[in-house]
């Protein structure tokens, strides 16, 4: 594993809405921003979405598993701008953007055709 890295997690809960830090282990050094994930919160096992790098300590609980994706990271800052606009938890809005299925793989990317002008 390379360098020691930390994540900010908004967990599932609604009634907590603000961000956590947590430590990234070599079993889940593939979360990227957008991912999903599990997480101790408390004592419990909850799910929860990662939203950016944070800073590394050695204090931070570890993530638990890395679930699947989750919205492209691109959808983040209008997430973040929608709760505060309509004053909800970001959580939900990270919700209705995931899939309901967690999805793991992706699908392979297209291969582009040269263009050709139609006869």
């Amino acid at each position: 594993m390379g360098a020691a890295r930390a994540v900010r997690i908004v967990t599932e809960v609604a009634a907590v809405d603000r961000p956590f830090d947590y430590l990234v282990t070599e079993r889940t050094d593939r979360v990227a921003v957008g991912d999903r994930v599990r997480v101790d919160f408390n004592g419990r096992s909850v799910r929860g979405w990662v939203t950016g790098e944070a800073t590394f300590a050695t204090d931070l609980k570890p993530l638990t598993k890395w679930l699947g994706y989750g919205p492209p990271a691109s959808l983040l800052e209008l997430l973040t701008w929608a709760s505060e606009r309509w004053y909800s938890p970001l959580s939900r809005f990270l919700v209705s953007s995931s899939p309901k299925r967690l999805i793991t793989d992706l699908p392979p990317r297209p291969r582009r055709r040269p263009w050709r002008r139609p006869c």
